[in-house]
């Protein structure tokens, strides 16, 4: 599981009422946890919508991989794995049943 770590703030704060702010203040909300979890937060309750219609119509949602992209790339969050449990068991994968010709 790929989990966000907040490491750094911005130098100064978003214009107050941009995207750049708001997508800041939810990825801010998901530090420590899975990138999958605030994928599927963004998409039930997207923190922007895009005014100007840049991505087909306005109104539509900004897809939210690019702002983690833009804040990893700004070096203000990071996608780690997480780190397994080191005494968590792997299960062995299931077996095939066979069923004996009668």
């Amino acid at each position: 599981m790929r989990v966000i770590n907040v490491i750094d703030a911005p130098e100064g704060p978003f214009k107050t009422g941009s995207a750049r702010e708001a997508w800041w203040e939810r990825i801010q909300r998901f530090n420590g946890m899975g990138l999958d979890a605030f994928a599927q937060d963004v998409t039930k309750d997207p923190p922007s919508l895009q005014p100007n219609g840049k991505f087909g119509k306005a109104g539509v949602m900004e897809p939210p991989m690019g702002w983690v992209s833009f804040f990893v790339r700004t070096e203000l969050v990071k996608i780690e794995e997480a780190a397994d449990k080191p005494n968590a068991r792997k299960r062995a994968p299931a077996r095939k049943r066979t069923t004996s010709a009668a």
